[in-house]
Parts: C-alpha cells; sequence; structure tokens
C-alpha cells in the first residue's frame, strides 16, 4: 500500500509511505480496509482472502500509520469479507467465512 502526501501537486510525486500489508509471495488479496475513527483514526484495519476460491483462510491486522508498522495482528484465521470500524472508533468488526 502506498500513502500520498494530501498536498495536490505532491500526489504526482513519490508516495511518503510504503507499507507491506502482506508478502508478495502470499497468495491473499487484500479484501477490505478501513481507517480507525477518533482514539484509532491512526490505524488502518486490513483483511485478506485467499486468491484460490476453494481456500478459506485469511490473515487480519491492524497497522500504526504513523509509525509504518504493524501493531497486532488478529486471532481469527478465516477469510475476511467484510470490515468496519464503529462510529467512534473503538470497535473493530469483521465478517468472516469459512469453510
Amino acid at each position: 500500500m502506498k500513502a500520498y502526501s494530501e498536498d495536490e501537486d505532491a500526489l504526482r510525486e513519490e508516495p511518503i509511505s510504503d507499507i507491506a500489508l502482506m508478502p508478495s509471495e502470499s497468495h491473499h488479496i487484500i479484501g477490505s480496509m478501513s481507517w480507525g475513527l477518533g482514539p484509532t483514526s491512526n490505524r488502518l484495519f486490513v483483511s485478506t482472502e485467499p486468491t484460490d476460491a476453494t481456500k478459506f483462510d485469511g490473515v487480519h491486522k491492524v497497522y500504526d500509520v504513523e509509525r509504518r508498522k504493524m501493531i497486532y495482528q488478529l486471532d481469527g484465521k478465516e477469510a475476511g469479507d467484510a470490515l468496519a470500524v464503529d462510529t467512534i472508533g473503538e470497535n473493530n468488526l469483521l465478517s468472516s467465512s469459512m469453510l
């Protein structure tokens, strides 16, 4: 994922941040991601799903975009279908699929 400056002219320049959400050899794609709100506004919540439709595994991580690093990984290992953060930024909601 690449993050760019809010400055309109800087959008054509190099990214200000480059975060590897998944290893390049991973057989997963980002299925859903959501920005935090309020107390979690510097966090990006990311859920993955496999590229193989016969698989039902996934990885769910939370990143601190200011420090440019993963803060923690959720315990769930099933494929992520949808992800949301509540309106006050205190709860991360994950909908997932498993066989």
